[in-house]
C-alpha cells in the first residue's frame, strides 16, 4: 500500500518488496535417465548458463553411451568462462535406499592439452538454496578416453567413462536435488562434452572401493612424464597420508598424515625430483583405509 490507513507515508521505498523462491516436489526413484525421450529443458530437468551467449546442455542423437541419444555441451561454440548448468527440477527421497549412489557416463575431448574445462556435480538438501560439491574432473582426466583433437568431438560408445558418487552421508535425506555444472576454460573453451545414463541407484560399496568413491580420488596423468597429481573432492574432513614406492618396495616419496578440509584438493607428487622411467605404487591412507594405485612413468 502506498498510503496505509489513509495517511501520508514518509518512507515510500519500503512499501513493496520481492523475493525469489523455488517450489519442488519429490520425484519417484529409481532415476534412470538416458535422454532417449527427454528434451532439455523438460519437466524433470532445468538448464541455464551464466553468459548471455553461453551454451546450454542439450539433447543430441550424434552420440550415446547406450541407446541413440545423450545430453551434450557444444563446447566448440561455447564462450570462454561460461558456466552451463543441468539441474533436476524435483527433489529425490534417498531414505528408501540403503546405500544410495549417483552414477553417470561422460565422454570429453580436449581441443588442446592446455585446456582447463571442468565438470562438477553438486547436491542440495534445501530445495536449491545451497549446493555442496560431490565430484569434479578437469580436462586432462575427463579426456581419459577421448584424447585431444582440434575438430568437433563426437565419441563412440566405448569412449564414455562411468563415474559413481557415493551418497551415504545423505542417505537418510528425503529431499535431494542434483546439479551438473560445466565450467568452460576462462582462457578459451575446449572440445565437446557428452553426458549419458544418469542413475540414482542402491549400490553398496565396501572396503577400499567405498573410501575411494567417498573421496572422489583421481590419479593423473597416468602414464606420466615424472609428475603425478592426486585429485580429491572431499565432502567432509579426512586424514590423508601418501607413500610412493618403486617395484622393489623402496620408498621414493613420503608425505606424513595431514588433515584436509572439505572441498577440492590436489596433491602433486614428483614435483621436486621427477620420477625416473618405471612403475611405481602410490599408497594412499585415508582415515586408516588404504588405497593403492599403480603409476607408469615413461
Amino acid at each position: 500500500s502506498s498510503a496505509p490507513n489513509n495517511s501520508v507515508d514518509p518512507n515510500a521505498i519500503n512499501d513493496q518488496s520481492a523475493t525469489n523462491f523455488n517450489i519442488t516436489s519429490n520425484a519417484v526413484l529409481p532415476v534412470v535417465e538416458g535422454f532417449e525421450t527427454s528434451l532439455l529443458p523438460s519437466a524433470t530437468w532445468n538448464v541455464s548458463h551464466t553468459l548471455s551467449n553461453g551454451v546450454d546442455f542439450s539433447v543430441t542423437n550424434a552420440a550415446a553411451a547406450t541407446g541413440t541419444k545423450c545430453a551434450m555441451i557444444d563446447n566448440m561454440s561455447n564462450p570462454a568462462n561460461n558456466n552451463s548448468i543441468l539441474q533436476t527440477s524435483s527433489s529425490y527421497d534417498l531414505s528408501s535406499l540403503a546405500s544410495p549412489a549417483l552414477s553417470f557416463k561422460v565422454a570429453y575431448q580436449e581441443k588442446a592439452t592446455s585446456n582447463n574445462d571442468k565438470l562438477q556435480v553438486y547436491t542440495s538438501t534445501d530445495c536449491g538454496a545451497s549446493w555442496l560439491s560431490r565430484w569434479a574432473r578437469w580436462s586432462p582426466t575427463l579426456s581419459v578416453l577421448g584424447g585431444v583433437g582440434p575438430g568437433a568431438y563426437v565419441p563412440a560408445a566405448t569412449e564414455f567413462t562411468t563415474y559413481t558418487v557415493n551418497l551415504n552421508n545423505i542417505a537418510t535425506n528425503q529431499s535431494v536435488m542434483f546439479r551438473w555444472e560445466f565450467y568452460a576454460d576462462p582462457n578459451g573453451a575446449g572440445n565437446n562434452l557428452y553426458l549419458d545414463d544418469i542413475n540414482i541407484i542402491n549400490a553398496p560399496l565396501t572396503g577400499i572401493k567405498n573410501i575411494e568413491a567417498m573421496v572422489n580420488l583421481n590419479v593423473y596423468p597416468n602414464p606420466s612424464s615424472g609428475v603425478v597429481n592426486l585429485a580429491f573432492n572431499f565432502t567432509e574432513n579426512h586424514l590423508v597420508a601418501v607413500e610412493v614406492t618403486d617395484m622393489l618396495g623402496r620408498v621414493i616419496e613420503n608425505m606424513d598424515a595431514k588433515t584436509y578440509q572439505t572441498g577440492e584438493t590436489i596433491i602433486t607428487l614428483g614435483a621436486k625430483n621427477k620420477y625416473q622411467t618405471g612403475i611405481y605404487f602410490v599408497n594412499i591412507t585415508v582415515d586408516g583405509q588404504k588405497i593403492s594405485k599403480k603409476v607408469i612413468v615413461e
